[in-house]
């Protein structure tokens, strides 16, 4: 049967007997389900003994005082929304949700069942810090504790005592205040699934977050962070297999990575630590002494976590190593973390203009949109048939469009060496896909290479002479002169760029039907293949209009037409691109 606790009404035979033996200390002997809907108090110095499930109605309150312990052996404590679990604020001045000594531990095995099951914990926060919040759990069950149904949050300490603490798909949420103890490769956070530890406010003072991608020993993956940028709350969990995966140098890395999200995006100045397992976690080449720690997006290719160098220390984890490194501001970009190859291959650092975007000195943002500018590449399909896996959750603020980065041989500028998909931003500079990061190719080795620059509807260019690449930027602006970009001399009719008359150079605009013999040449004649105004006319497929991303949208303005103002008109906008000439041709 289920056992009432509930001070307000007149209680059922035999329950005042049970109060008086919960109140003063003595064991509640009971393995009955427990319910409490009301007003419940532990006092300081004493330790109540709950044998059954609990359950916490909403409108409870249960208060741990200062010295009081509760010591679970059911196999479900609920708290449902609504409820809350005070402790003792300083001075004992007042009753505050999450504060003071007082904890619950969760024990097996069971002394009057014999149970060793793993126990749970259904927390009642919703995400809240003025939603339920434990004062201080304890965890002393060699089965481990599981989180389900809602978050749980704590307001002062966490202790692993025996047992992990598996988060499943929940939220193990830690106040600005509270701390962690205890965890080691025996005893932590399992983050297996979607589940995450969250420390609220981190700030100076260094945070230890225990966690590890499974429940074997060697998965422990402590991450500790230190931040002395603007205090956030910050979510991390241990991933296994490797996320994202890695190039064709896979070995090289750790096979486990960590997620680390921030709840405000910027305003970040962490020093992040990472340690791993030497024994279980780790790719056949990996070195230790060469490894340094990454960082991520999304599915793009792994690049240094920040520019400050990745320090090595023995971990604190018995066989373990543990790689810092400083100064990584924002988390929203860099959102996956591993440890591997330190980046030896080439960067490159270029500014562009693109013809159809141009508004003045700069160019618009205005495919910069949820429902238009797609945030995986576009250039999977001919005539680039692209197939990188580039792709970011959100497009950075700032971006124009997606663009293609292309390293070419030295000595044949006709082949393809390595390729990237990046974004230009309206200031024309190519970034990475965290948007502001140099264009790293994780792959090439440095040396002289041709830096070509493609758009999905823009003539292509490359740089007029080889430029010596490495792992240190160098800026290559096509947009300050015509000699720039390399020129074809047996091509009269145009330049390989668009001279804007203002000082600033871009790439001819109008290069919509850009597959087969139309891909290196814009014009508004002949037969359907090439011409670029009749592959306006099908898009519109008889509409006045087609809103949406793509490639007869040679204004950049994220609407097709080929009727209406100048300013809106793809058609105009086209005939102006060739002016007098037939057509204009790529120089590459």
């Amino acid at each position: 049967m289920k056992q009432f606790f509930k001070q307000n009404i007149k209680p059922r035979l035999g329950l005042v007997a049970l109060l008086l033996l919960c109140s003063s200390g003595m064991y509640a002997q009971t393995t009955d389900g427990i319910y409490i809907d009301s007003a419940f108090t532990v006092k300081s110095g004493d330790t109540l003994r709950w044998y059954g499930n609990v359950e916490i109605a909403p409108n409870a309150k249960v208060t741990i005082e200062d010295g009081a312990k509760i010591l679970f052996y059911g196999d479900t404590l609920k708290v449902n929304p609504g409820a809350q679990i005070l402790g003792t604020a300083a001075a004992w001045s007042s009753f505050t949700p999450g504060l003071g000594t007082g904890s619950i531990v969760f024990q097996k095995s069971n002394p009057n069942t014999g149970s060793t099951n793993q126990q749970v914990l259904i927390g009642g926060n919703s995400g809240s810090t003025t939603a339920n919040t434990f004062v201080a759990i304890e965890i002393n069950n060699a089965n481990g504790v599981k989180l389900m149904g809602s978050n749980t949050r704590i307001g002062s300490s966490l202790t692993f005592t025996s047992g992990h603490l598996y988060v499943d798909v929940q939220n193990l949420v830690m106040s600005s205040v509270a701390t962690i103890a205890g965890a080691d490769a025996g005893k932590f956070a399992v983050t297996a699934s979607t589940g995450t530890v969250a420390k609220e406010g981190l700030a100076t003072a260094a945070f230890a977050f225990p966690v590890g991608s499974s429940d074997v020993p060697g998965d422990y993956l402590p991450a500790v962070m230190q931040n002395s940028g603007t205090a956030d709350q910050y979510n991390v969990r241990a991933i296994s297999p490797l996320t994202p995966a890695p190039g064709s140098n896979a070995s090289a890395y750790l096979t486990r990575s960590w997620q680390i999200a921030e709840t405000t995006p910027g305003g970040s100045n962490v020093i992040l630590g990472l340690q791993h397992n030497t024994a279980t976690n780790q790719g056949t080449t990996y070195v230790d002494a060469t490894a340094q720690i990454l960082s991520s997006p999304a599915t793009a290719n792994w690049k240094a976590a920040s520019a400050s160098a990745t320090t090595q220390a023995a971990g604190t984890v018995a066989g373990s190593s543990a790689h810092t490194v400083a100064a990584i501001t924002d988390f929203s970009t860099n959102t996956y973390f591993t440890k591997g190859l330190a980046v030896s291959g080439v960067v490159v650092s270029a500014k562009v203009l693109l013809q159809g975007a141009m508004s003045g000195t700069a160019m618009t943002t205005k495919l910069n949109a949820p429902t238009i500018m797609p945030t995986a590449q576009p250039y999977n399909k001919a005539p680039f048939n692209y197939a990188g896996t580039e792709s970011v959750p959100s497009i950075p603020a700032g971006v124009t469009d997606w663009v293609l980065v292309e390293l070419r041989d030295a000595n044949t500028p006709s082949t393809v060496v390595a390729t990237r998909a990046a974004f230009v931003k309206s200031d024309g500079s190519v970034v990475d896909l965290d948007g502001s990061s140099v264009v790293s190719f994780s792959t090439a080795t440095a040396g002289n290479y041709y830096i070509a620059i493609r758009h999905r509807n823009h003539l292509g260019i490359r740089s007029a002479n080889t430029q010596a690449l490495s792992s240190t930027a160098t800026l290559y602006d096509f947009t300050s002169g015509e000699a720039q970009a390399y020129q074809d001399l047996a091509i009269t009719t145009n330049p390989a760029m668009k001279d804007l008359g203002n000082g600033l150079f871009a790439m001819w605009g109008g290069n919509g039907a850009n597959t087969g013999g139309g891909a290196t040449n814009v014009r508004a004649t002949g037969a359907a293949v090439v011409n670029d105004y009749q592959f306006i006319l099908t898009v519109l497929n008889g509409a006045t209009s087609v809103p949406g991303y793509s490639n007869a949208d040679y204004n950049m303005d994220g609407t097709v037409r080929a009727t209406g103002a100048a300013v809106v008109n793809d058609y105009t906008f086209l005939l102006n691109v060739l002016g007098i000439n037939t057509a204009i041709s790529q120089h590459q």
